[in-house]
């Protein structure tokens, strides 16, 4: 890109943004680049030793409007002999500032970029479009009616996710008519699926094609918005798009450029494309008309990789906006690398420890602080070159490594807490039910598969599900929650306390890189040489309470060391083995530990059991369980059943697996 480093020797850019590390797509030492941002820790390690970086100081953290009118800023920018001034987005206000000074703002008219944009205007601005989009209408919320399907509903305006709703219930599309009656929404079909995106720049000699990256969406504990975008990761999109699949997804972009293109557009936009895992059809969801927020570290992977020449996304970006030639160039290829953020959360803070950006560094990763307060905001941007991600909503070893050193809470990895939500919420008629609670020891069930005797897994239960109602011919989609409940009941579809346990454990195991528990529980408590060789063929069915408790298979545990992962055995002896009861201990805060379990109370009734989640609040930290205060569907001591059976327990325990 000799042509571009030309062009800023002669007419240099200053970029002026509220954060730094936007404007680090090129190399800060790039001779005739500025930048001008908010002094922050990040900021002054960057900006150490440069003359070519101008940090403002405030009592809060300027946009970049308020940064333009700083005089410091002034001054910088009318020191540089006659500059081009870049934003990361412009707005209406910025142009003004800009034209008040007289200096030229390169970015794409405000005006054009929020047409593009917002959810409303983008659908009626880019008609040509609709085949690639799924199926829309544009309604006031009081004019929507509930029809039984779940859909997204979009405000114009949103931004990493906000504004954007799942509606799966009456309620929540009632909830959103009382609040915004008047207000119009883009709604369409919810499709089930992972999201991919990629950075792209319109230039004079036309589209050039960025890298495609896996979208990470709404995973926790990074994030408590369902659709908030958190991170991106190169390798993952190339370990599960096909060469057809990538081939489509170019031919939206494709179609999206050329209607930009008659717009004016002229510069970096994303696309985001959604995979229907059922169809296998391709869809856009958004069109991001501005610099993506992933630009930067992809081009800091390009830049990586540039041992043989060739331009990155960033690079392909200014020379577009300074109008500097590109034909001949190649866009360096990108096929390892991510990055995740972790936003502040809705329950408050970041969810990170005091220490999470020492240990993230000593771990190898770069960390890039934001001292942002504000819900949803970024607080760390940390970033890998290789893959985070194992599969769709699943990071790897490496993720589940950063998701271990920023959580505020000790808790399990994210497959072990998708099993736990799979039963939550198992998926049947297009509804979602808690699974209800089954024990086979009481049904007196023998032989048969395991989903028939309360130790199914939830795809197998769901599986089972449809295949009885099938047989039956009852169409599961005609049911409201409460009826599919009694269908499931009533099928003795359900998952009993240790089979629940169970499954989690051997989620946990893996994403630990333990191994399996089936190859790792010992059974030889059972006296029988033949029970033992049927519990090594069948270890689901025949691991129960009292396996998990023996002590070749766990140790006893303090309280005031309790971890994730651990349980809490309920144990009675003699004929009163059925009585036996495990809780899985899903997170661990300084004053609770939150468990997890499948239960029946008596006062549940014939259809309310099932998989819930409790708290031990730690009271009296000195004292035992049963000095703390537990906590279950909002009932006291007296009434809460899952303590009444720990308090009637010959033996209560915290155990850790030995492995």
């Amino acid at each position: 890109m000799e042509a571009l480093f030309n062009k800023l020797k002669s007419n240099p850019v200053v970029y002026v943004t509220r954060d730094l590390e936007r404007a680090l797509g090129l190399n800060p030492d790039t001779q005739g680049y500025f930048i001008i941002s908010n002094s922050t820790a990040f900021a002054k390690r960057v900006a150490q030793n440069r003359t070519n970086i101008l940090l403002i100081s405030a009592n809060k953290l300027l946009n970049t409007a308020e940064l333009l009118r700083d005089p410091a800023a002034t001054a910088f920018i009318k020191s540089k002999n006659n500059p081009s001034v870049l934003v990361f987005k412009t707005t209406g206000q910025i142009e003004r500032i800009c034209e008040t000074n007289g200096w030229r703002l390169i970015n794409p008219p405000a005006v054009l970029a929020e047409k593009i944009e917002a959810k409303i205007t983008q659908v009626e601005t880019l008609k040509n479009l609709k085949p690639f989009l799924l199926e829309y209408q544009i309604n006031k919320c009081k004019d929507i009616m509930w029809s039984g399907t779940s859909f997204i509903l979009q405000f114009d305006h949103s931004h990493t996710g906000g504004g954007t709703y799942l509606i799966d219930s009456e309620t929540k599309l009632k909830d959103i008519i009382q609040k915004f009656p008047e207000r119009e929404a883009r709604i369409s079909r919810f499709v089930d699926g992972p999201i991919f995106t990629n950075n792209n720049v319109l230039a004079d000699s036309g589209l050039i094609i960025g890298n495609i990256s896996y979208q990470i969406t709404g995973l926790e504990p990074f994030t408590d918005n369902a659709f908030a975008t958190v991170g991106n990761d190169w390798g993952l999109a190339k370990k599960l798009l096909s060469v057809e699949q990538v081939d489509n997804y170019k031919l939206i972009v494709k179609a999206v450029s050329e209607e930009l293109m008659q717009l004016g557009w002229y510069g970096l936009f994303g696309a985001d494309v959604i995979l229907n895992k059922t169809s296998d059809k391709m869809y856009l969801l958004e069109i991001n008309a501005r610099q993506p927020a992933s630009t930067t570290f992809e081009s800091w992977l390009q830049r990586k990789k540039a041992v043989t020449g060739g331009m990155t996304i960033f690079a392909a970006h200014l020379a577009a906006l300074l109008g500097v030639d590109t034909a001949g160039e190649h866009l360096i290829e990108v096929d390892n690398g991510a990055q995740i953020i972790q936003r502040v959360l809705i329950k408050g803070g970041a969810c990170q420890t005091d220490n999470a950006s020492v240990n993230l560094h000593a771990a190898g990763f770069d960390v890039i602080e934001y001292d942002n307060p504000d819900i949803g905001a970024e607080s760390l941007r940390i970033q890998s070159d290789s893959s985070i991600m194992d599969d769709h909503n699943q990071l790897n070893q490496n993720g589940e490594k950063i998701a271990r050193l920023i959580s505020s809470e000790n808790t399990l990895s994210a497959p072990t807490r998708a099993v736990i939500e799979s039963f939550l919420h198992l998926k049947i008629g297009g509804k979602k039910i808690s699974c209800p609670y089954f024990n086979n020891a009481r049904a007196k069930t023998r032989g048969g598969l395991r989903v028939a005797t309360g130790k199914g897994s939830a795809t197998e239960i769901q599986a089972e599900a449809a295949l009885l109602a099938k047989k039956a011919k009852i169409n599961l989609s005609t049911l409201n929650e409460e009826q599919i409940k009694k269908f499931l009941v009533g099928s003795e579809l359900g998952i009993d306390c240790s089979g629940f346990v169970y499954y989690t454990l051997a989620a946990e195991l893996k994403a630990r890189g333990r191994g399996r528990l089936a190859t790792r529980l010992s059974f030889s408590h059972l006296k029988n040489i033949w029970r033992r060789l049927i519990a090594r063929l069948r270890p689901v069915q025949n691991t129960d309470v009292m396996t998990f408790a023996q002590k070749n298979n766990s140790q006893a545990v303090k309280l005031a060391e309790v971890k994730p992962a651990d349980i809490i055995v309920m144990l009675k002896s003699g004929a009163e083995f059925d009585r036996n009861h495990i809780l899985l201990v899903e997170t661990v805060k300084p004053d609770t530990i939150n468990y997890v379990h499948s239960f029946a109370w008596s006062t549940d009734g014939q259809y309310n059991h099932g998989v819930r989640r409790g708290a031990i609040k730690l009271t009296n930290p000195a004292g035992d369980l049963l000095a703390q205060t537990w906590i279950e569907k909002n009932k006291t001591a007296k009434e809460n059943e899952t303590y009444l059976r720990a308090k009637d327990a010959q033996t209560l325990e915290i155990r850790r697996l030995n492995i």
